[in-house]
């Protein structure tokens, strides 16, 4: 999709949605280069009661010369998140294992205890990609809510007016068709 021309208006309702919060269970935090950020905001809806428990996903970063998860877990101690609330899945590269590896250490941690609502924590343009992953792979009756952060170089509202804001949606459209097969048209459909 050509998002010179996109109806952006449309594309922006699609990949920057407001959040969905309420009391989860756990919150599925993404890591990234600047792992602080989803960090301290995950922290803030653990501090407010929006999770019980942090789940932080992601592997070893190159850029940071170190392990994502682990990173943002040590900064939640740091922040007086409880020992026994955090999770780590530490082996993922891509947000399709960043889900699949975090059902999995939910299912080994949680094994007593059944997981019925998640938060997805992620940086607002990856939102779309991240609930699409989830949706694949927890059941259906998993109450899925969504915290997200903005980019700092761009808002929700003025993304198409910045050369990384165009970019950083056509990757994201680009790898939900690589990954899923979901063209634009039938995201443009599949609203939450």
């Amino acid at each position: 999709m050509d998002l010179e021309v996109a109806d952006h208006e449309s594309v922006g309702e699609c990949f920057f949605l407001p959040d969905r919060l309420f009391a989860a269970d756990v919150a599925i935090v993404f890591g990234m280069n600047d792992w602080q950020r989803p960090c301290r905001y995950a922290v803030d809806l653990y501090r407010r009661g929006l999770a019980r428990k942090l789940l932080f996903t992601g592997g070893y970063n190159p850029k940071i010369a170190n392990v994502e998860a682990v990173q943002m877990a040590t900064l939640a101690r740091v922040l007086g998140v409880a020992d026994e609330d955090i999770i780590i899945e530490s082996r993922s590269v891509h947000t399709g294992q960043n889900i699949l590896h975090s059902k999995q250490a939910l299912d080994a941690r949680l094994r007593s205890e059944a997981v019925r609502s998640v938060i997805l924590v992620t940086i607002h343009y990856h939102l779309r990609r991240s609930l699409i992953a989830a949706r694949r792979h927890f059941p259906s009756d998993v109450l899925l809510g969504w915290a997200c952060y903005p980019s700092r170089y761009y808002s929700s509202a003025d993304w198409y007016k910045t050369e990384r804001g165009r970019a950083d949606i056509a990757a994201e459209i680009e790898k939900i068709e690589r990954y899923y097969s979901i063209g634009m048209k039938d995201l443009l459909r599949d609203q939450p």
